[in-house]
């Protein structure tokens, strides 16, 4: 079975048209509609991996070089639950990650957009102890109060932030109380990668 067929299948189990895939995944529309027709016979790995992401399985079997089509339709549901937990410096790169990830569960469905990063550092206490798993959402736009991560567009290094609004004017508030809140000229000045849904504290193991 190729690509164009078990893509196919996936949006169909999923009740997807390419249009609702495309904005799921950041992966433009004719090109996912050319894959699930079957017009493309050699997609690119950058057009793979959040395809293959979003549905929680492999690139392998996205392409049909491992398990047969029905073993990758029966798991989907319980694998669509589940959200990447990546290091810090994977974050830019999101929804284009590699296979090779730790996976947490979600408590409720959500879209190929979210993805979970461990939360350590002194800088971050008290708001968010250490350890504790921060889940974030890639397609929400930031509101007054949000915490977002963030990194200027001169800069890569990203940061967790609140976003504040006064008015027309936008601010950084860091977590750490002894650093300076950062005034924003202009939102297009910044990179939001994700916003802030949820934490999950763990106690003990």
């Amino acid at each position: 079975m190729n690509v164009g067929k078990i893509l196919s299948g996936l949006m169909k189990e999923q009740k997807l048209t390419s249009a609702e895939l495309a904005r799921l995944t950041g992966i433009v529309q004719p090109v996912i509609y050319r894959m699930a027709a079957g017009e493309t016979d050699n997609p690119k790995i950058g057009t793979l991996i959040p395809i293959a992401n979003y549905f929680g399985i492999s690139i392998n079997q996205l392409i049909g070089l491992n398990e047969p089509s029905q073993n990758v339709f029966s798991s989907i549901g319980e694998k669509n639950n589940k959200i990447p937990l990546l290091k810090w410096n994977e974050i830019s790169e999101f929804p284009a990650i590699g296979e090779e990830h730790e996976y947490v569960s979600i408590d409720e469905k959500r879209s190929g957009s979210c993805f979970a990063v461990k939360i350590d550092g002194p800088t971050m206490n008290p708001a968010f102890p250490d350890n504790c798993i921060a889940v974030f959402d890639s397609s929400l736009t930031a509101k007054h109060g949000d915490y977002i991560l963030v990194s200027f567009k001169e800069q890569s290094k990203i940061t967790l932030k609140q976003f504040l609004v006064d008015g027309e004017d936008l601010y950084l508030k860091p977590l750490n109380q002894d650093l300076k809140t950062v005034f924003i000229n202009e939102l297009s000045t910044i990179i939001i990668k994700g916003i802030l849904i949820e934490t999950r504290i763990k106690f003990r193991e």
